[in-house]
């Protein structure tokens, strides 16, 4: 036969069989040994080989897919998870462990270059009125209005966060000056103002907003909102005082 390779001296076995000859004066004993290689395999075997082969590649195939499909699924239910616990239901805006988280690195940010940040603090004004009007469900969607129209008025890198209720932040990074801010602040009273067609109804409500800067204003978290807080209080109470005049 002709000299196996040594890729089939690896794959195939060697046979071998021995048969004694003569008799016990003159004892001979034959050996006949093949090593076994491709040419002894015939269309059966590799048909067969190829069946293997593609059955085995198919459950492989079905293994790693649902492996991926597991994985694929516990990684949205981690971040729909991580979604929730950060997020207003309601409005999908941040909720408050998101804007602390946030503001706590922007401050961390802000004391790396030198630059400054403003706080807002928002509270809508005459809402009250719509949900003993008109009901929870009108003034969820109401929630939901404004959240977009506040959005829309701020840059990419700003975050607003509803805290509850009918209160929002709002967090401005690297801003260069007070003007800046209020520049923003203007922009949000004419937006958050405009009327809100709901139901068939159409609804009006105000704003108050309080502004804190960091570093000016405090250095922690709860100092830059209680001073927002104080401040957007003074606004509500010129806004009612402006109103009362008026009448």
């Amino acid at each position: 036969p002709e000299r196996a390779s040594a890729l089939e001296t690896l794959l195939f076995p060697r046979l071998e069989a021995r048969h004694p000859l003569g008799g016990a004066n003159q004892p001979l004993l034959l050996t006949i040994n093949q090593q076994l290689g491709w040419r002894q395999i015939g269309t059966f075997e590799w048909g067969m080989l190829l069946v293997l082969s593609l059955a085995l590649l198919t459950g492989l195939l079905l293994v790693s897919h649902h492996y991926l499909q597991l994985a694929h699924g516990r990684r949205q239910r981690e971040n729909q998870l991580f979604y929730l616990a950060n997020h207003d239901r309601l409005t999908g805006l941040a909720n408050r462990n998101l804007f602390y988280d946030r503001l706590q690195h922007a401050i961390s940010r802000v004391d790396r270059s030198g630059k400054r940040l403003a706080l807002l603090f928002l509270d809508l004004d005459r809402f009250k009125p719509v949900n003993d009007t008109y009901g929870h469900i009108t003034g969820d969607r109401i929630l939901q209005l404004i959240a977009a129209r506040i959005k829309e008025e701020l840059r990419g890198e700003d975050t607003v966060a509803r805290l509850g209720g009918d209160e929002f932040v709002v967090l401005m990074e690297d801003i260069e000056s007070n003007r800046e801010a209020d520049k923003i602040v203007n922009r949000l009273k004419q937006v958050i103002h405009q009327p809100y067609e709901v139901n068939d109804h159409l609804i009006s409500v105000g704003v108050s907003i309080g502004i804190a800067y960091y570093p000016e204003d405090g250095l922690l978290i709860d100092e830059l909102l209680t001073v927002a807080d104080r401040k957007m209080y003074g606004n509500k109470r010129e806004i009612a005082a402006a109103s009362a005049e008026t009448a």
